[in-house]
């Protein structure tokens, strides 16, 4: 695959909103990176709070064709490489939050244009509580609390960014073998018969 064309912010309003407002002029395969968001976005219009500490990413991706199981690829990556740095066995709660205990560790987000068959981008949003603070009242819990000492952060990013794009390489069935399937049973909801693993493509396409 090309390489990633990385940007690095000290602070934004929001790493996804930062690339839907420049994605015209940016190539595939950017991303954009801010030590601080001050109006972090979560799914459904959510905060995420993102003070200096965490890891905030989001990933611009101009496809020729729609990439197959885009949510579950991103989802599953995120828990892979969060479960190598932690050294946990963590949780899945649908459609998008890896937790540790009930306490959230971490949440993707997705958005996109797609015009009938074409793609205009997907922009894939990452936010890892890395040794970031948040309010008292908030379930979270972050890598430093888990593993007693605080992660590089670059070497959580470039393990992430390989992690993801070994999952886009796979094609479709090898990606459901390999990852997929393992994985559907690791859900803190219904189990994977629950109708938000089932229709997780769907949910997200439809936004």
């Amino acid at each position: 695959m090309k390489p990633w064309n990385a940007i690095h912010k000290t602070s934004l309003p929001s790493t996804q909103s930062y690339l839907k407002s420049h994605w015209q002029a940016l190539p595939d395969r950017t991303y954009v990176l801010a030590e601080e968001q001050t109006a972090g976005q979560g799914r459904e219009q959510h905060t995420w709070f993102s003070e200096t500490g965490g890891l905030y990413f989001s990933m611009l991706l101009k496809p020729d064709t729609a990439i197959a199981y885009l949510p579950w690829r991103l989802w599953l990556s995120n828990l892979e490489v969060l479960e190598f740095f932690s050294k946990k066995s963590l949780q899945l709660k649908a459609p998008n939050d890896i937790l540790y205990n009930g306490d959230k560790l971490s949440g993707t987000l997705i958005d996109g244009s797609i015009q009938g068959n074409e793609i205009n981008f997907y922009i894939l949003g990452v936010g890892i509580n890395i040794s970031n603070r948040f309010p008292e009242n908030l379930k979270a819990c972050h890598l430093k609390s888990l593993l007693g000492t605080t992660p590089d952060k670059h070497e959580v990013l470039t393990h992430w960014l390989d992690t993801f794009d070994h999952a886009l390489n796979l094609k479709p069935q090898d990606w459901m073998r390999k990852v997929l399937h393992p994985h559907l049973q690791r859900s803190v909801q219904m189990g994977y018969n629950n109708p938000c693993w089932i229709n997780l493509e769907e949910y997200w396409n439809a936004r």
